[in-house]
């Protein structure tokens, strides 16, 4: 059963605080175009279309792990990008230290999901 809101334990919200607002941020950036961004993804050999796209599912991901009511669903948005960033990062051999970065959110993002029991990862009897 999902955490109620008033039963959310103080780490769960600010661990989905942190991810969520690190997700708003780094969407947000992405959508705006920055062009050090944009160079950035060509770096990893990746089309400049996926900019925004990433972008987008970043900014929902955010949004969908600071509401409380789909935080778990943000989290699992969150692990599987988390999956493709490490992927990306290791197979260019581009900005290697950031797998540590993309592992600890990994972490964090399936802490919440087991954490939280989302109906997927419920086991009935």
């Amino acid at each position: 059963m999902p955490v109620d809101e008033k039963e959310m334990p103080l780490r769960m919200r600010l661990v989905t605080l942190v991810l969520g607002f690190v997700f708003l941020t780094s969407g947000a950036t992405k959508l705006l175009g920055l062009s050090e961004l944009a160079a950035f993804f060509v770096s990893l050999r990746l089309p400049a279309w996926m900019l925004p796209a990433v972008g987008g599912a970043e900014l929902i991901v955010g949004l969908l792990t600071l509401n409380r009511s789909t935080h778990s669903y943000g989290a699992v948005g969150v692990a599987l990008m988390m999956i493709g960033a490490a992927l990306s990062h290791v197979m260019t051999g581009f900005m290697l230290p950031m797998v540590f970065l993309d592992a600890v959110l990994f972490v964090a993002a399936v802490w919440v999901i087991v954490k939280d029991r989302p109906f997927f990862l419920r086991v009935t009897r």
